[in-house]
């Protein structure tokens, strides 16, 4: 009674009849619900009237709403108005309360005038808050998705390096989540955060520990050796109280990440779920099979066993179009044997919802599809091609379409021709926003499916390959001229050649075994010859991976200098006979006969090693007429 009277009066101020409410909420007095009513009356007309009221009342009220979970937007427009106009008079702490009150309920838009504002005053006051207040604040921010300005992360980077040290495990747990829900890709930062979370690694609590892991994995943050230990030991004694969506993101994060799971943990969320999977959400079960697809765990019998059971947990139109491809790509990716009719549901529902997928979802679902094809009939390829001739004009940007052809060619399925006429009528219209890894990608699928583009495609991406040639990877340049030399194009501008061989100078220490081996075979394939400079770099990188050649690579990079008429270096000879010796018992017969045509041809000198070890070598006649048409066995992957 005397502090409803006081309340009402004004003798009592705001901030004491909020912590009131705040106190009273819990228990379960006959009065409480009378006496809060009233109360929040009272402090609804408080805050639209009482012109006291000073930062701090404003700040607890926004608190005490938000903890006794209280949703008033009225009563918070009011306080997130009366706080904008006296920002400047805000303490740290206040600030913090209000913006993790404003965030808990979401109340506000990002870049909104107060979010802004709240900005404003987090950055000038960011020194004088304590590491939870910080913390609290950045949650706020991570919340709403209000992206601070680079001015306003600089200052957050300095903060954590700074106090690092005294972040708790839920500090460091909550400003990593922070950082990246809001994309804070800061490497000193993460560093720092890093450094802490190695201290408080084993103080983490079950949901505190899985958010970490999350949070790490989405902003591509590896863990050392150590920090991953002190995490998994600490994982193995809370295993059994994981909740599921903690062991969704635990999963999930070492799936992103294709990071090794220390097995006895392994064992132990898997009993896990074996006891809890049917409280996972439609998420969680496709999570958890997408990641047990990147964690190769076709190989553990147990968890084979558990997949299957996720897959089946559920009935398939309860998932999502985007839950539902990851779990047809899982399925694919682990040739996971499930039961037929199951198999045939998920086959229906996938042939009746194609219209909700997006293209990315559609090229995905194409891939896994053909990859189980055994088990799926050609009739649902069919649905999905036909789906995408459905779709409009442009459906297929570079990656799509890249993607797409990728993903036939990976398992020899070649498309139909009304789907590549409409793939490519797309690429005619988007050659400008291919990436380096897409056109290779795409002339990669070209040259597997033994289909050659039209010419506009052709020349198109030619084209952007040599303008972008500076950005193209080893495997990259490696591709585009097996795929030429596949296809069987022969003439082709010098300067195309020119720009790929000088990109090919700057990362030879990139190239290995295979690249190389592709690199000159399609050269030879194609007559072109390589730049003095090139071929003696390549030499050189052959040399240093010598322990990794593996006999078709040797055939193939020895058939590309016989098409060239390229005699090795001495060294370079000597070196690769010395590797072919090692590993002679894998030489297939017509690898071996290769060999030898091609060092006897261009005049290496065979060594005794060599003699011995391919004994053909010694023998002309027996292979000559055999060889010298060439054979597939020369083809590298």
């Amino acid at each position: 009674s005397h502090v409803i009277r006081g309340a009402a009066d004004g003798s009592v101020r705001v901030k004491l009849v909020a912590r009131v409410i705040w106190s009273i909420h819990p228990f379960e007095y006959e009065w409480k619900d009378e006496v809060l009513t009233k109360l929040m009356d009272i402090l609804n007309q408080r805050v639209q009237n009482d012109e006291e009221m000073k930062p701090n009342d404003l700040a607890h009220v926004a608190w005490a709403l938000a903890k006794i979970h209280h949703r008033d937007p009225t009563m918070m427009a009011k306080v997130q108005e009366r706080a904008t106009a006296c920002l400047d008079d805000f303490v740290a702490w206040d600030l913090a309360n209000l913006l993790w009150a404003t965030a808990k309920f979401s109340y506000e838009k990002p870049y909104s005038e107060f979010m802004s504002a709240m900005e404003v005053a987090f950055r000038r006051d960011l020194f004088a808050f304590r590491p939870k207040g910080m913390t609290n604040c950045l949650w706020g921010f991570g919340k709403i998705l209000h992206f601070p300005s680079p001015q306003t992360v600089v200052e957050i980077r300095k903060y954590v390096i700074k106090n690092q040290l005294t972040l708790d495990s839920q500090g460091v747990g909550n400003t990593l989540w922070a950082f990246a829900k809001l994309s804070i890709n800061d490497k000193q930062a993460l560093g720092a955060l890093r450094g802490a979370l190695s201290v408080e690694a084993d103080k983490l609590k079950p949901q505190e520990i899985s958010i970490t892991i999350w949070s790490l994995a989405t902003l591509s943050e590896t863990l050392d050796a150590q920090t991953k230990r002190s995490l998994e030991t600490h994982l193995l004694r809370i295993a059994d109280s994981l909740g599921p969506q903690s062991i969704t993101n635990i999963l999930w994060a070492y799936g992103s990440l294709a990071m090794h799971m220390d097995s006895d943990l392994s064992a132990r969320i898997l009993e896990n779920l074996r006891h809890n999977h049917h409280n996972l959400t439609t998420q969680g079960v496709s999570n958890i099979i997408w990641a047990g697809a990147r964690l190769s765990w076709n190989t553990d019998t147990d968890a084979t066993d558990m997949l299957r059971t996720l897959v089946g947990s559920k009935p398939p139109s309860s998932f999502s179009a985007l839950e539902l491809t990851n779990i047809l790509w899982g399925i694919a990716k682990l040739r996971l044997n499930i039961d037929p009719q199951l198999q045939n549901y998920l086959d229906i529902d996938l042939a009746t919802r194609l219209g909700e997928f997006n293209p990315q979802s559609l090229v995905t679902s194409l891939w896994a599809t053909v990859k189980i094809a055994a088990r799926s009939s050609d009739y649902l390829i069919d649905c999905i091609q036909d789906e995408m001739l459905e779709r409009e004009k442009g459906f297929f940007t570079a990656q799509s379409a890249s993607n797409t052809l990728w993903a036939l060619a990976t398992q020899g399925y070649t498309p139909s021709k009304d789907l590549m006429e409409k793939i490519e009528d797309d690429i005619d219209e988007c050659l400008l926003d291919f990436k380096p890894q897409e056109i290779s990608n795409t002339f990669w699928a070209y040259a597997k499916l033994l289909l050659s583009p039209r010419e506009s495609v052709m020349e198109g991406l030619q084209e952007q390959a040599e303008k972008k040639a500076s950005q193209m990877t080893s495997q990259a340049i490696s591709n585009i001229l097996w795929s030429f030399a596949k296809l069987n194009y022969i003439v082709v501008a010098p300067r195309f050649f020119e720009a790929l061989e000088e990109r090919g100078v700057e990362i030879v220490d990139k190239f290995v075994p295979q690249e190389i081996a592709n690199t000159i075979w399609a050269m030879g394939q194609m007559r072109t010859v390589p730049s003095q400079r090139f071929l003696g770099l390549i030499y050189r990188q052959s040399i240093a991976k010598v322990d990794a050649w593996k006999p078709k690579e040797i055939t193939g990079l020895m058939w590309g200098l016989l098409k060239l008429s390229l005699k090795p270096d001495d060294r370079f000879s000597t070196i690769l006979q010395q590797r072919a010796c090692e590993i002679a018992p894998y030489f297939s017969a017509t690898g071996a006969r290769m060999l030898a045509w091609a060092l006897k041809y261009l005049g290496v000198e065979i060594t005794a090693e060599s003699a011995a070890a391919f004994p053909i070598m010694e023998n002309d006649d027996e292979f000559q007429l055999e060889i010298i048409g060439g054979s597939e066995e020369s083809v590298p992957d």
